[in-house]
């Protein structure tokens, strides 16, 4: 494997505390922002998805989110508590829960997704459309390499 750091470890640290802080300090907004519905960052994160697409099984949104399955059914059971999502047996396969929103969410998606769209704006003042594309492109093929390491 080509060493693309050149053993530059101060780089490697650098870049690895950018990652880090890029997350923290997301979370801290996200959740300081949604305050007042009492939301969590993973809750916010995963009913994001949810209006991306109703009716996906716990399973899939595991897969979409790249979560473990324990965290998102906890964080589903939390949101049905929240009266913001409902489960439901797939009528093909009843052993399959499928995830919906309700009302209560409906009226908060314009909302959330605000929140969302401030905090990317505000990280991104400044770029271009070419720098963004970059940026992008950059970050999800990071994020399939990710994706596709074993750690174990």
């Amino acid at each position: 494997m080509e060493d693309f750091t050149k053993g530059n470890v101060m780089r490697d640290f650098k870049i690895g505390r950018c990652f880090s802080i890029l997350h923290r300090r997301s979370q801290q907004f996200i959740v300081a922002a949604c305050a007042p519905l009492s939301l969590s960052y993973p809750e916010c994160v995963l009913l994001l998805a949810v209006f991306e697409e109703q009716g996906k099984s716990q399973d899939e949104l595991a897969d979409v989110l790249f979560l473990d399955k324990a965290v998102v059914t906890r964080t589903i059971t939390l949101l049905e508590h929240k009266k913001f999502l409902y489960r439901e047996h797939d009528s093909k396969d009843r052993r399959i829960k499928r995830i919906f929103l309700t009302e209560e969410a409906q009226r908060h998606e314009k909302f959330l997704k605000e929140v969302f769209s401030r905090w990317t704006n505000y990280l991104f003042a400044g770029f271009s459309e070419k720098d963004l594309t970059s940026l992008e492109i950059g970050l999800s093929t990071l994020a399939d390499r990710a994706k596709m390491y074993n750690v174990h």
